[in-house]
């Protein structure tokens, strides 16, 4: 708002609350020194602007150090069981239940392409609970005969759809739901856990929900939290870690909507999310954090997605490889300068970025031969998982420090139309929002990132001049 606009409105308000207009309008404005009230409605206002653009920064700083702390627990859930309680307990994490075994559930022998086979994941994931969040963990293929099968699995060209079939008459949008398709084998493969997992889940209803894992273990992540937040309508946060794509855009809307708060975490030159994909339309879901070997993130330009990758690249899919990344980008966050600078993570990028990965997707496929295979004349009978054993766990990924673990703010609190709202025009967001239905009293008090509504204007965005009167909190103006 200009300062004659502000003036405008200090008459407003002076003759709202019982003063008097100016009757002899022969003195500019402008040669009037500004008087208490205005000042201070104006530095409020500047106050707030600086306010959000801090609390973005601080949404920003959260989805890296959740990061940090998502990537532990696949780690941790690589482990035989004991082991598992006693580097939760250590980190004041509690197991519920026990040990989720694919091998041990029911219908454990659910075929992929129509015969049995062993759990592609490697046959493990847990729920566990601190303080006030619930932590689900899947992990990523660890075994010979899983690791060919998930290879052959991934890399088949035909990557068989399914529909979805774990939803029940009772959800929202069941009938809507049921008609999508997801990669047939990752389906198939979540469905040894799912019982176990809803079950868990269900016994802690007020806990901040997270859902992890890597590779394989990702893919698994995105259906079990579009399973949980479907069937219990609460909020669901997910990290994945070299995750597949799941399903097609279809797929891609409907679990976007469900699950807005999902963070894809990628390794540049990593090949596994780049599959599948051709025959089928596969699409990834969620906002994507890619970063270099140094943990840098990538500016959406920089944003590659071809389907042309070689031997060479599959080391960088390995939990090695992302670890190392992670501890760099925790190194950049926790520096002293991360509040000053888009060195530690930039917002915006993590919509732009998805955007751009999907459309070079798309047209690396486009140029693909008909009826070719982009990796046929790569030795895949040669890529080999990692072994780490058990006991060298601590050696290969000693514990990253974490800070408290703090609330951290959805996503639709900090985006509007997938745009941070310190990046937002005000006259596109007056063109979006409902004046009327804005809380200002609510917002005129002590600003903080949790007063930030969805389909609400944040104070610093409030057009002032053209609010009537009589929805203006006079009383706060008063004093």
């Amino acid at each position: 708002m200009t300062f004659a606009g502000m003036s405008g409105l200090m008459t407003m308000l002076l003759m709202a609350c019982g003063g008097s207009a100016p009757t002899t309008p022969t003195v500019a404005v402008a040669e009037n020194p500004p008087s208490v009230t205005q000042l201070s409605v104006h530095e409020n206002l500047a106050a707030l602007e600086e306010s959000i653009d801090e609390a973005v920064k601080e949404f920003g700083l959260d989805v890296a150090t959740n990061a940090v702390r998502m990537f532990r627990h696949t780690i941790w859930v690589l482990a035989d069981e004991d082991t598992i309680k006693d580097k939760l307990v250590d980190n004041r994490y509690e197991l519920v239940g026990e040990v989720i075994r694919g091998t041990d559930q029911a219908g454990s022998g659910i075929n992929i392409w129509g015969v049995e086979s062993p759990p592609m994941s490697g046959g493990q994931a847990y729920v566990a609970t601190t303080g006030d969040n619930l932590v689900v963990a899947f992990r990523s293929t660890d075994s010979d005969d899983g690791w060919e099968l998930t290879l052959n699995v991934l890399t088949d060209i035909r990557s068989y759809p399914n529909k979805i079939d774990f939803i029940d008459d009772s959800v929202p949008n069941a009938k809507e739901y049921r008609k999508i398709n997801v990669h047939a084998g990752f389906h198939n493969e979540y469905l040894r856990y799912r019982n176990r997992i809803l079950e868990y889940v269900g016994q802690h209803p007020d806990k901040d929900i997270y859902v992890t894992g890597h590779s394989l273990g990702g893919a698994l992540a995105v259906l079990s939290s579009f399973d949980i937040a479907a069937h219990t309508q609460r909020p669901v946060t997910v990290y994945t870690f070299g995750q597949p794509r799941v399903g097609g855009k279809k797929f891609r809307q409907a679990y976007e909507e469900l699950v807005p708060d999902n963070y894809r975490v990628v390794v540049d030159g990593d090949p596994i999310p780049r599959v599948p994909g051709m025959l089928i339309d596969y699409e990834h879901v969620g906002k994507l954090l890619q970063f270099d070997g140094e943990g840098v993130q990538l500016a959406p330009a920089d944003i590659q997605s071809s389907a042309l990758f070689q031997l060479l690249d599959f080391p960088k899919h390995v939990l090695k490889s992302y670890y190392a990344s992670l501890r760099e980008l925790q190194s950049s966050c926790n520096s002293s300068n991360s509040f000053d600078s888009d060195s530690c993570l930039n917002v915006g990028w993590l919509v732009t970025a998805a955007d751009a990965e999907r459309e070079s997707s798309r047209k690396a496929w486009q140029v693909v031969p008909k009826d070719s295979i982009p990796w046929e004349n790569i030795p895949l009978d040669q890529v080999t998982i990692e072994k780490i054993p058990v006991d060298k766990l601590p050696t290969e990924f000693p514990d990253l420090k974490m800070p408290p673990w703090t609330k951290m703010a959805p996503v639709r609190k900090i985006f509007v139309d997938n745009v941070p709202i310190d990046e937002i025009p005000l006259d596109s967001l007056v063109d979006k929002l409902e004046l009327e239905d804005t809380p200002l009293d609510d917002l005129l008090s002590d600003f903080s990132v949790d007063k930030l509504p969805v389909g609400k204007l944040p104070l610093d965005k409030l057009p002032l001049d053209k609010i009537p009167v009589d929805k203006l909190p006079l009383d706060k103006f008063r004093k």
